[in-house]
């Protein structure tokens, strides 16, 4: 595992919290109609987002897939307990994916490394940020996402032409140089 690091899956400045994101199935045999079913899933805490829900009926089960992003406080059984609080108990459950939030304190040498990096090269204020999206920052220990895009940068990743312009590409080379200098650096 690295001892820190960043991926640069995402934007500036350094994103010190991204939100966790599950996928579940949920199956009832109660007698409940459709409507009230999905309904139930409204009640949920402001920290748990719903991103996607289909219902399917499957003989006298309703099958309710959904999928929430949730807060970095929380952790996937903080979600799950939401979850069968707003339903009911009668319920099953079942977790089909699940990335964990992540979290790093703002004053860590890893978030505060990459701040000094980011505002030394750019000279704009780097007080570092949360993100609602999913990078590989989920899958890999001790790591954040940084960059690469800029502030108002919008659209510019994950379409058809995805691209960048020749001074960005200088620009963060620079700052992936000073991050890594300010990474390597001994206390």
């Amino acid at each position: 595992e690295p001892i820190m690091g960043f991926t640069p899956d995402c934007k500036y400045p350094v994103v010190y919290g991204e939100k966790g994101m599950a996928r579940f199935k949920v199956t009832t045999t109660n007698n409940i109609d459709e409507d009230t079913f999905v309904s139930l899933l409204d009640n949920l805490s402001s920290n748990i987002m719903i991103t996607y829900k289909e219902l399917s009926r499957f003989g006298d089960d309703l099958v309710l897939d959904f999928k929430v992003k949730y807060d970095f406080s929380y952790t996937l059984e903080d979600v799950i307990d939401e979850i069968k609080k707003s339903i009911s108990n009668d319920i099953n459950i079942e977790t089909v994916l699940n990335f964990n939030p992540v979290y790093f304190d703002k004053e860590s040498k890893l978030v505060k490394s990459l701040q000094v990096a980011y505002e030394r090269v750019t000279n704009l204020d780097g007080t570092p940020v949360t993100t609602n999206g999913g990078t590989y920052a989920k899958v890999m220990p001790n790591i954040v996402p940084f960059g690469p895009s800029f502030p108002g940068q919008k659209g510019i990743a994950h379409n058809e032409n995805e691209y960048m312009s020749i001074d960005d590409i200088i620009l963060n080379t620079k700052i992936f140089a000073n991050a890594i200098y300010e990474l390597a650096k001994e206390d």
